[in-house]
């Protein structure tokens, strides 16, 4: 279970892109700064998306964690590499 909170911010535009279709990766660096949690947070990042933009997620979103006072943003990102391929990539700002 999660120890803290997860903020979705606004989209920029929308898309057509459904998060629950993707394969899912994350950077090393996300992996680190969430460690024991990374997992469980891309999901539950994909589950508010997809609560959000039921129909029209663009391929970008911006989140923040929040937990023990402090805030970290991080980016999911679906690549489409065609033939139905999605990837998602969960990382850190930094990182791209």
């Amino acid at each position: 279970m999660l120890k803290g909170t997860i903020t979705l911010n606004d989209q920029e535009r929308e898309g057509t892109y459904d998060f629950t279709k993707a394969a899912l990766y994350m950077t090393r660096g996300f992996k680190h700064k969430f460690g024991d949690e990374a997992e469980e947070l891309i999901l539950k990042s994909i589950e508010t998306i997809m609560e959000r933009y039921p129909d029209n997620a663009d391929y970008f979103q911006t989140l923040q964690y929040t937990s023990d006072n402090i805030t970290t943003k991080y980016w999911l990102i679906i690549d489409d590499y065609g033939n139905k391929t999605y990837i998602l990539t969960a990382l850190l700002p930094e990182e791209y």
